[in-house]
Order: structure tokens, then C-alpha cells, then sequence
């Protein structure tokens, strides 16, 4: 294969861990694993392929954050409370007026869309955000989630926050 400057990375992390290990921990042995990725120098190609991004550190943080939960409670625990989370949402949203979209349970997820109405998106997604709630306005749309690190304390200022703009 004729030398081109270019170089491909494949990055394969594997560790094994035998007794109790801190979250920091994995963190550090991922970040051990692929020091120097690029050379101590960091030198770049001349080439268009300079402008590729790097690795994602934060998601990798991310990832190894989500995988230890995973691990720790398993996929069928967080599912359920998923869905616990969800079906408390729609209720609370319903009894504040906001309606959401009514969908047939087998197309329900943790995402929920609530008509907007006549509310002004910017303005309640400022007002929204202000109160520490994130979410997004798609096709007349409050588009909300909720996911297992989510408390029913969430869904309350969600909804005391929506209940203001009415």
C-alpha cells in the first residue's frame, strides 16, 4: 500500500476490572488508553482531512457515565422508570390543561409533544429555560422528554412553570 500521508485510526478500548472501581476511574483508564492519539506533537495533515474533528471527550465522558448506570441497575430498570416518568408527565399535563398529542401506546415514548397553541414558542421556551427545563418548539409542538435521571420534581416545576403562561 503506497504511503499517503494519510493515516486511519480504528481506537478499540477494552479493560477489565476486577473488584469495586470508582467512576473516575473507568474515566482515567479511557483517557490512559488513547493518550497520544495523535502523536506528541499533534501534528495535523496538509491535507482537508486537518479540519475532522477529534474525538468527542465530553461524550465519551458521557457514554461512560451512561454505561456505568447501565450497568449498575440494568436496561430493564431504566426502561420502566422511563416510562413511569413518562406516564406522570402526560397526567400532570393533562390535569394543567396542556393536553398532549394522544398517541396509541405502542407509538408512545419518553418524548412528548404538547400543542402549543397560542402561546408565543420563544417566549416560553425563554421562561422554560429560566426555570433550569429544556426542551425544544417543533411544528407548533412543546416537544418534552423525560429519561431516568429525571425526578417527579421535574415534572412539578415543568408544569407550574407551563401553568404560568396560561
Amino acid at each position: 500500500m503506497p504511503d499517503s500521508g494519510i493515516v486511519k485510526y480504528l481506537v478499540k478500548l477494552r479493560f477489565e476490572v476486577d473488584g469495586v472501581v470508582e467512576r473516575a476511574d473507568v474515566i482515567g483508564a479511557i483517557f490512559g488508553q488513547t493518550e497520544g492519539l495523535f502523536g506528541p506533537e499533534m501534528n495535523l495533515s496538509d491535507t482537508a482531512s486537518r479540519f475532522d474533528n477529534s474525538i468527542s471527550w465530553l461524550a465519551a465522558i458521557g457514554n461512560t457515565a451512561a454505561l456505568i448506570i447501565f450497568d449498575e441497575f440494568g436496561p430493564s430498570t431504566v426502561y420502566a422508570r422511563n416510562q413511569e416518568l413518562t406516564v406522570k408527565l402526560r397526567a400532570a399535563l393533562t390535569s394543567a390543561g396542556w393536553d398532549p398529542l394522544d398517541l396509541p401506546e405502542q407509538n408512545q415514548s419518553t418524548i412528548v409533544s404538547v400543542p402549543l397553541g397560542h402561546a408565543e414558542p420563544a417566549r416560553l421556551l425563554r421562561g422554560l429555560s429560566g426555570q433550569g427545563i429544556i426542551c425544544s418548539a417543533r411544528d407548533g409542538n412543546l416537544r418534552l422528554s423525560v429519561h431516568f435521571y429525571n425526578h417527579e420534581d421535574d415534572i412539578e416545576r415543568l408544569v407550574a412553570t407551563l401553568t404560568s403562561f396560561r
